[in-house]
């Protein structure tokens, strides 16, 4: 092996840089040979992508949060929650079978989920109107405002088909620049609302709805004619409807705001959200690697293949988010203050345990990723049951007693948990599997 003794024998400083651009080749193909089909390349451009994601979307916030009333932004958030919560309802768990069916060339599949996630989605539409009209009746803005989200919500929900058929085909640059198109589009209208000053609840509800919804209508019509088999496996589609019946109660999680808005007020909605702004930013993070490694843990025939992917890569990203939480910890409560002005202050201690809760455990999500794609259905509902409820449950103990300390609590807890089932869980399925098939290779 060379060293940097060996390096330091040779006579010419010209001849140095030489060598040393040599010796570095070497390490780096010994590495990246290690490190498998991890694509370092790859990993460059997505993160450079992200990065700007990232500071398009703080910027997009900052620009929410100085300009648009705490009320408004509030209410906006409560309309945006409940839309989340009744797509969950809308075959949400068909992503699993967009990544399995895309990975493995069925484009077949994409035909039967695209028709099956609209009807969901129509009826998802009735769901919003009938809970503008019942749960919203006595704050009229609210209520006007969800009907126009429902009425855009059938098309708008077209934005979870997409995305996850991409990054099982490994297009990952096409992805990537189509999110990074999106969140201009999406500056750019607010742009022109504050230019405009047209801060209504209405407005705003029409036209980032109606944005994400063109734009996903658009790239779905333009991907379609690409899908070059009509190849099925329908045990797939049906996957992913048992995935759907598995995280149902994973709406639960959906709830936290809808929570505080209850039992505190509209006010701390927004002093929350900006609180989560910068955590969120972390499974951003933890998306970039998932876009790199779905594919080919999708691809694997088992457990052991889908490790033997993973294991190389596996202490790097432990160690990367440990750093990450730390560093987070001790900085983002000088941040937020500069950035969002002195109103939302108080989110800063609420921010700095948020990012700690949301990153120390992150690594361990890949582990359920390995399960998840083997179509394990018992971890799937279990882990789809469990997690929403304990969180949910902390929500409705801690919020009511502790305020918004309440809904950091439960994020905390219920994340250190998640993390150490997942453990357990990839732990008790690779040994089941290694005494199944004891001589196996991956």
């Amino acid at each position: 092996m060379l060293c940097v003794g060996q390096f330091l024998e040779h006579g010419h400083q010209d001849g140095y840089m030489h060598r040393l651009r040599h010796i570095t080749s070497l390490y780096l193909r010994k590495y990246t040979k290690k490190l498998g089909s991890f694509s370092w390349q790859t990993f460059g451009y997505l993160s450079v992508t992200q990065l700007i994601l990232t500071i398009l979307g703080i910027g997009s916030s900052v620009i929410w949060a100085r300009y648009i009333p705490k009320e408004t932004y509030g209410q906006y958030q409560i309309i945006s929650s409940t839309v989340d919560i009744v797509a969950g309802f809308c075959l949400a768990g068909l992503g699993h079978s967009i990544i399995l069916s895309s990975a493995k060339n069925l484009y077949g599949n994409f035909r039967s989920i695209l028709g099956l996630k609209f009807i969901a989605n129509i009826l998802g539409m009735f769901a919003l109107l009938a809970t503008a009209h019942l749960a919203f009746s006595d704050q009229p803005q609210i209520s006007h405002a969800l009907v126009l989200a429902a009425f855009i919500f059938p098309i708008y929900e077209l934005q979870k088909i997409w995305p996850p058929w991409l990054n099982g085909a490994n297009r990952l640059r096409l992805l990537s620049n189509l999110k990074m198109f999106r969140r201009l589009l999406l500056v750019g209208i607010i742009g022109l609302l504050i230019f405009f000053e047209a801060f209504d609840l209405n407005v705003l509800v029409i036209s980032f709805f109606g944005t994400t919804a063109l734009f996903s209508l658009i790239v779905i019509i333009s991907l379609y004619p690409k899908f070059h088999n009509t190849k099925k496996d329908s045990e797939i589609v049906k996957y992913g409807i048992h995935a759907t019946a598995a995280s149902l109660l994973g709406t639960l999680i959906l709830s936290d705001k809808l929570i505080i808005h209850h039992h505190l007020s509209i006010e701390d909605v927004s002093i929350y959200t900006i609180a989560l702004i910068f955590p969120s930013q972390i499974k951003s993070l933890n998306a970039i690697f998932k876009q790199m490694m779905v594919p080919h843990i999708s691809a694997a025939a088992s457990i052991e293949a889908g490790w033997a992917y993973l294991k190389p890569k596996f202490a790097i990203l432990v160690g990367l988010f440990l750093c990450l939480g730390i560093v987070g910890f001790t900085i983002l409560p000088t941040i937020i203050p500069l950035l969002f002005s002195e109103k939302y202050t108080v989110s800063a201690p609420y921010t700095r345990w948020l990012w700690l809760a949301l990153s120390i455990p992150a690594p361990a999500v890949y582990l359920g990723n390995i399960i998840i794609a083997q179509q394990k259905k018992t971890f799937l509902y279990l882990n789809s049951t469990y997690y929403p409820v304990l969180l949910f449950s902390l929500y409705l103990l801690l919020i009511p007693k502790h305020g918004l300390w309440g809904a950091v609590g439960a994020q905390f807890i219920a994340s250190l948990v998640l993390a150490i089932v997942y453990v357990v869980a990839f732990i008790w399925y690779l040994r089941k599997e290694r005494n199944i098939n004891p001589n196996g290779t991956p």
